[in-house]
Order: structure tokens, then C-alpha cells, then sequence
């Protein structure tokens, strides 16, 4: 089994944390702020509580409630579009949402644009097999124990090339570092299921030059277009419910609290869940505590008995989190399956009481060559 990250392992607890981001993305857009006790997770230190998932808490986590409503607005904004974070997400919103004719307004709690990864690839369907690319979204859905929407995976198959293509124009024109690099990544994938396959990969660099410096030129250009980004200024709360929609972004700047309301539409563009701390701990703690441990004993300079065996452990742990994952997912479509097994019974019923099963073609065929 291959080294482990951080990352690698948070990767196979997306079910309960994705579960989560709806109420998270309500209640707040970003972490609580709060730091982590010496008990090891944010908690009220004046009281702590053990429950039996094996985390500390007071109460309800706070990105499962919803907060008291903002009230002190020091100034309103209008816009057509408001995109929250300026990274390689919201960056190109931002520049895109221009083209389209809208006044955007980008918040960033940064002091600039800021972006992590080097690398981003799409599929150029001109040179693609329709049959392929659908294979490519079942592939990527089975590889991530089916944890993914598959219209989403879809939105990115169908426009990623389209997507990167345009930003790897638009880079070059600003002057950014940036290069095609499709060889390097899609060699080994040229084809899919036996589907032939073509891509677009691009990477800002050479490092040290990296896709935060890429955003930063790219921001650049997207203010001389007219966006308007405040940075130093962090989202909130978002105005509006489920239920009416979402209209607009409450942010703290220097001076106060602005709401910048949106006439279009309110883009989060922030990162993934896997940068709040509280939630992470909430709905991994065990597998948090592992990992920790891995990682010290990972970076201890005499790897000995005791610490080669504990990491294998730890290894063989994961593994296992993996196949709970996978049968728990089975069993979620056990129905799902027993549905499309009757149906298909039922089709080759109807087939065959048509004349139309490969039994009865071949009787045609025999009764031909007998005539």
C-alpha cells in the first residue's frame, strides 16, 4: 500500500461530510474560527463532552445550526453576480460572468487571489468518443466509491474542455506561466473501455511559479475588466434559505459588515470541506486521531519495530474503512438493483413474445433455409 496523506485518507469520508455541506453552506460560509482546544478538537473548554463517536463537543456542531441573522449592515451592494473566494474556481467565474455582460463582485478573505494543485485537465469532445466520455464519469464515480452526482461529473465531462481551453488561452494572453502539459498527464488514458479519448492539460509553472500566481495575474486582468474584487473582506453569511433561494453574501470588512446582494445568482467558490477543521473532526475523529498518528510516527528518524508495526496497522485500518464504505454503498442500491433486474425480465418477456429474442431470429433463419 502506497504512502498516505492527509488528503488521501480524508478521501474515503466524503459521505457523511458531503451529507453535511448543504447545512454547512447555510449556516455559515466559513469555519467557526475557533481553536482547537488542548483536548485535541474546538470545543467550549469550560465544559466538554465525550460522546461515543469519539469526539469532544458542547452541543451541536456550530455548521449544523443555523446562526442568528446579521443585522448590523454597514453598507449594500448591488450586483448581478457575487462569487465568494478568488481561487482557481472563482477567479475565472468572475472573468466569465464579466464576458456574459453581469456586474460581479469577488470576495476574497485573503489579502489576493490565492490557489493550491498545479494542474487542470478537461476533455476536448471534438476529438472524443461520446461512449468514452460517459465511460470516463463511471470510472470516476467507481473510483470514488460512487460518493459523487453524477450530473455534476457529467457538467465537468461534457464543458471541462471547452472550460480549460479558454482559461489556457486567457493565461497566455495576461502573460501567465503557464504551458500544455496533456502528455505528461493523459497518456496512459487515451483510451477508456477501449473508447478513444482526447484532453487538454495545463500547469502554471515552472515552479515556483504555481496556479496562485496564474489567479493573480488572471485577478488582475479581471479588475482592468471591470470586477470588482474586495479582498481582505470574508463571507460570512449568505442571505436568503433553501427555500426562496439564495440573494445575496453578508461579508466583514474593514469597516463593518456589507451585504452585497445578488441579482443573478451567489457562486461559492471556497474550497472543499476538508478546510474546516470542526466539521472534519466532528465526522472523523477516529480516523483524524489515525491518520495523526501516522503522520508523527511516519516523520520519526528511526522507523523501529513498534512504529513499522503500528503503521501497518494503521494501513490495514484504513483499508478496511474502505470495503465498510463500499458495502454500505451496496447496500444503498440493493433495491435499485432488484428493480432493474425485474425489469429486465420483463423486457425479455416482451422481446421474446414479439419474435424479436436472438432464439427466434435464429428459428427464422433455420425456416428460411430450409424454404
Amino acid at each position: 500500500m502506497k504512502e498516505m496523506s492527509r488528503r488521501d485518507l480524508f478521501k474515503i469520508g466524503g459521505v457523511a461530510a458531503a451529507g453535511a455541506m448543504g447545512a454547512s453552506m447555510l449556516a455559515g460560509c466559513s469555519p467557526s474560527g475557533e481553536k482547537k482546544s488542548e483536548g485535541g478538537n474546538a470545543a467550549a473548554d469550560d465544559k466538554k463532552v465525550n460522546d461515543i463517536a469519539g469526539h469532544y463537543r458542547a452541543g451541536t456542531p456550530s455548521f449544523l445550526s443555523a446562526p442568528d441573522p446579521i443585522t448590523d449592515i454597514k453598507e449594500t451592494k448591488e450586483y448581478d453576480v457575487v462569487i465568494v473566494g478568488a481561487g482557481a474556481a472563482g477567479v475565472p467565474a468572475a472573468i466569465s460572468a464579466k464576458e456574459a455582460g453581469a456586474t460581479v463582485a469577488l470576495i476574497q478573505k485573503e489579502a489576493t487571489a490565492i490557489s493550491q494543485g498545479n494542474t487542470a485537465t478537461g476533455i476536448l469532445l471534438d476529438g472524443s468518443d461520446p461512449a468514452g466520455v460517459s465511460a470516463v464519469v463511471s470510472t470516476l464515480l467507481k473510483e470514488h466509491q460512487f460518493r459523487g452526482n453524477r450530473a455534476q461529473v457529467e457538467l465537468w465531462a461534457k464543458n471541462s474542455g471547452e472550460a480549460i481551453t479558454w482559461v489556457f488561452e486567457l493565461a497566455q494572453k495576461v502573460g501567465a506561466q503557464v504551458s500544455d502539459t496533456t502528455k505528461k498527464w493523459t497518456s496512459a488514458v487515451k483510451t477508456v473501455n477501449g473508447y478513444p479519448l482526447s484532453y487538454l492539460s495545463i500547469d502554471f509553472g515552472p515552479k515556483p511559479y504555481n496556479t496562485g500566481d496564474g489567479m493573480r495575474a488572471l485577478a488582475d486582468y479581471a479588475e482592468e475588466q471591470g470586477v470588482e474584487i474586495f479582498y481582505n473582506t470574508e463571507a460570512k453569511q449568505l442571505v436568503g434559505d433553501a427555500d426562496s433561494g439564495i440573494t445575496g453574501v453578508i461579508a466583514k470588512g474593514a469597516d463593518g459588515n456589507i451585504q452585497f446582494n445578488a441579482k443573478k445568482g451567489v457562486i461559492l467558490a471556497t474550497g472543499d470541506y476538508q478546510n474546516d477543521d470542526e466539521m472534519m473532526d466532528y465526522y472523523l475523529p477516529m480516523t483524524v486521531k489515525l491518520l495523526d498518528a501516522y503522520e508523527d510516527m511516519d516523520g520519526q528518524p528511526v522507523q523501529g519495530e513498534n512504529i513499522t508495526a503500528s503503521k501497518k496497522e494503521i494501513e490495514e485500518t484504513i483499508d478496511t474503512l474502505n470495503i465498510a464504505f463500499e458495502k454500505l454503498l451496496d447496500s444503498i442500491f440493493r433495491d435499485t438493483a432488484w428493480d432493474v433486474s425485474t425489469d429486465i425480465s420483463v423486457l425479455h418477456t416482451v422481446l421474446a413474445q414479439e419474435g424479436l429474442t436472438e432464439d427466434d431470429f435464429e428459428k427464422m433463419k433455420q425456416n428460411a433455409e430450409v424454404k
